[in-house]
């Protein structure tokens, strides 16, 4: 279903809100970041990009499997002060012509597999970008094309229109798919302890224990 699309996802950010890296959130004996790459690999995902930052060190003592996966690759952004557009670039690099990015930033909800395959269905050459709604509002993930990451990585990240959603609005109507969703999920993100139910708002404190499992992974490696 997903075979062409690869998956970036954005981790380095501070979560200086949350008080603890927003992919460690543990919900049914798994972690955010888990539930993520479980989601996609298990659709027949390709690859899936990881982008850290001063958090990589928390991360791979929490889950280190994910560091050792054939079909995972980490990229560390070592340069976080300028901001996330930054981290979004650093995922686009080196994509293929002919394949796809889905980017998914790691405090989303995870996509349920209807929403994978209907963006990827929605997927047709020559669009740029395929962005999922729910009444009218843009949500995640976002899939951007090849032609379209060569625009992203041009940008200066620094500049202040160096924003996805900005420049998503920016494109041609030709260019751009926005997908009606019926799962509210897709605008959902977890900012703060506040945006948590009250099971994972328990689990806050056991962010670090130790991961149950993981079956995409143990699986695939």
């Amino acid at each position: 279903m997903l075979s062409r699309f690869s998956l970036v996802i954005l981790a380095a950010g501070r979560a200086s809100r949350m008080g603890y890296p927003k992919g460690l959130i543990r919900s049914n004996d798994r972690t955010l970041l888990e539930s993520h790459i479980d989601s996609f690999l298990s659709c027949n995902g390709r690859h899936v990009h990881l982008v850290f930052g001063e958090n990589q060190s928390v991360y791979e003592e929490s889950l280190p499997r994910l560091f050792h996966h054939s079909r995972i690759d980490v990229i560390i952004n070592d340069k976080v002060e300028l901001g996330p557009f930054y981290s979004l670039q650093l995922g686009l690099q080196e994509l293929p012509e002919r394949e796809s990015r889905f980017v998914l930033p790691v405090d989303a909800q995870t996509p349920a597999s209807s929403t994978w395959a209907l963006l990827a269905q929605s997927a047709s050459p020559g669009l740029l970008a395929v962005i999922p709604t729910h009444k009218n509002k843009g949500g995640h993930p976002v899939v951007i094309s090849h032609d379209y990451s060569k625009l992203l990585l041009a940008l200066d990240p620094k500049d202040e229109k160096a924003r996805l959603d900005l420049q998503n609005h920016l494109l041609k109507p030709d260019r751009v798919k926005w997908v009606e969703i019926g799962d509210a999920g897709v605008l959902a993100n977890y900012n703060s302890p506040g945006d948590l139910s009250p099971c994972r708002r328990r689990g806050e404190s056991r962010a670090l224990a130790p991961i149950a499992h993981l079956d995409c992974l143990s699986v695939q490696q």
